[in-house]
């Protein structure tokens, strides 16, 4: 990562997600980010793989950016851990569903927090890879109801 921030790197790619490319990518890419469900039906996030991978990048001089992939992801299927049921879940939720938005209108919620505790809010950015229109339209009209900043 030295060798990225010594040629000029200036933006830190993190995984919201696990594999938010679909496993095109030479690295399968697992989530920076916890994702569990408890038995209650409410969520938890883990944020330490998230804040240590930032902070690394920030303490090389990279810090201009964060660009967090994927809010709609190849596929869109998402992980999390079930406390109810002991197990990872792969969930298919395409932007526009209730499904969707009951598993990211929590997160967009917890994350904004997150974000302005740590100072990096004004830096962070959702970033996104070649989705189509209406998945777009769709993701960003939740992501601008629950983190228009």
């Amino acid at each position: 990562m030295k060798r990225l921030a010594d040629a000029g790197q200036k933006v830190i790619t993190v995984s919201l997600n696990k594999r938010p490319w679909g496993g095109q990518t030479f690295d399968q890419f697992e989530t920076m980010i916890e994702w569990r469900k408890k038995a209650d039906g409410t969520w938890t996030y883990d944020y330490a793989v998230f804040d240590k991978w930032v902070q690394m990048m920030m303490d090389l001089g990279v810090k201009n950016q964060i660009s967090c992939y994927s809010m709609v992801p190849w596929g869109n299927e998402f992980y999390y851990f079930d406390e109810a049921t002991n197990q990872e879940v792969k969930l298919k939720a395409a932007p526009g569903t209730e499904a969707y938005e009951d598993l990211w209108k929590p997160f967009l919620i917890q994350f904004k927090a997150h974000l302005e505790q740590k100072g990096w809010n004004k830096i962070t950015r959702i970033a996104m890879d070649e989705r189509g229109p209406e998945e777009m339209k769709a993701m960003l009209k939740l992501l601008n109801q629950h983190a228009p900043e």
